[in-house]
């Protein structure tokens, strides 16, 4: 039947498939809001004209459904094969092969990766070319990405050292994946004058090292001399991305001094214990008992205890060298019994020397070294005082 106010059907095409209300096009609705009515118009358009000819060809229509676990998922349901949708006269399709678009790509989540920094020594020494021993010098290491330069500017001759040994002014120049900082460095603990006294830090001859400490920080070190007949030193450190001040983290003042190098695979600081020197010889028949320290964000700490292999072969070191000369070695004893004691061979230590004072070897017999710390039951004694004093053997 034709409707006489729409002969040609042109009214209701357009009224099931007109454009959408002016007010939205228009903007009106403010920002996202209108992004959203204006998208979800337009899907209505769409859907207009797949519901008509869902109705006309009886395909699958999508459907939204909700899962258990609220999440809302996308499945066809195809019409039944033979049958025909209730109110058309059309008859039945096949429904129309689709291809079901690949699962969507589940992106693992993210995470990061902390890389520990290197771990190493790298170390230099300054060059005093032969007469000419007041220029400017500097000297530069680099290690696992770090550069440092320790630059002597002036030379100091107020105080009538050797020419070159000591510079009123001196620079340090840390860089590391930023800008370059500068600071100045402060003398050793104790120094005799205000000038620097670059020393030793190796068993080459290096002053200046950069070292990634194991499970700790990477840091610059420096080696200085405070001027006197054999005393002291200072080791100062200057911890990488930490704020840097012109005294660092210092170790010292050591009459020993400090050596950095590996041990067991790891970087340390060697750093002889001078608290026996004097005590029972001269400093020349004085020995030292090894220990180690590694730096830390909070400071050098002592870790000798944990590389038993160095400590006993100090230990067997001092021992040889009692052996060949009794006499002369009550000044070497106390570096082995301290040996002992870190390793926990508190109790052997003290048997054997018991069994040494009972063989006359802790008289002193036969020697030319002076014997502040006495002989005999006297030295044993003050022996035990010495190391209790040090930390050794308190447990």
């Amino acid at each position: 039947m034709t409707d006489p106010l729409d002969p040609t059907g042109e009214e209701l095409r357009r009224a099931l498939q007109g454009p959408a209300p002016a007010f939205d096009l228009a903007g009106t609705l403010p920002g996202s809001v209108a992004g959203r009515v204006r998208s979800r118009q337009r899907r209505r358009q769409v859907l207009s004209g797949v519901v008509v000819a869902a109705v006309v060809a009886a395909v699958a229509v999508p459907l939204a459904v909700t899962g258990s676990d609220g999440s809302a998922s996308r499945t066809t349901l195809p019409a039944s094969p033979g049958t025909s949708t209730p109110g058309s006269t059309v008859p039945n399709t096949a429904p129309v092969p689709t291809t079901a678009p690949p699962p969507p790509t589940t992106l693992p989540p993210s995470t990061t990766t902390t890389v520990p920094p290197p771990v190493g020594i790298a170390c230099t020494a300054f060059s005093f070319p032969p007469g000419q021993p007041d220029v400017p010098q500097s000297a530069t290491a680099s290690f696992g990405g770090v550069t440092a330069t320790w630059a002597l500017q002036t030379v100091d001759t107020s105080t009538g050292a050797p020419p070159g040994s000591q510079y009123s002014a001196t620079t340090l120049t840390v860089a590391f994946d930023v800008e370059p900082v500068s600071i100045p460095v402060e003398p050793a603990i104790n120094a005799l004058s205000n000038g620097v006294i670059p020393w030793s830090i190796t068993a080459s001859g290096q002053q200046l090292c950069v070292v990634g400490f194991s499970g700790g920080p990477t840091a610059v070190l420096v080696g200085l001399f405070s001027g006197g007949a054999h005393c002291c030193g200072t080791l100062r450190a200057y911890i990488v991305g930490a704020p840097l001040n012109s005294a660092g983290i210092a170790l010292g003042p050591e009459d020993a001094g400090f050596q950095v190098e590996t041990v067991d695979g790891i970087p340390l600081v060697d750093w002889p214990d001078t608290s026996f020197d004097y005590k029972f010889s001269s400093y020349a028949g004085s020995g030292d008992p090894i220990r180690f320290a590694t730096l830390t964000a909070q400071g050098f700490i002592d870790v000798t205890s944990q590389h038993p292999a160095a400590v006993t072969a100090d230990a067997a070191n001092w021992w040889s060298i009692f052996q060949k000369d009794p006499g002369n070695g009550l000044g070497i004893l106390p570096a082995w019994a301290a040996d002992e004691c870190t390793l926990g061979q508190g109790d052997s230590m003290r048997s054997t020397l018991g069994s040494l004072q009972t063989q006359g070897k802790l008289d002193g017999t036969g020697g030319s070294e002076i014997h502040p710390g006495g002989t005999g039951a006297a030295y044993v004694q003050n022996l035990e005082a010495a190391l209790t004093k040090a930390g050794y053997c308190t447990g």
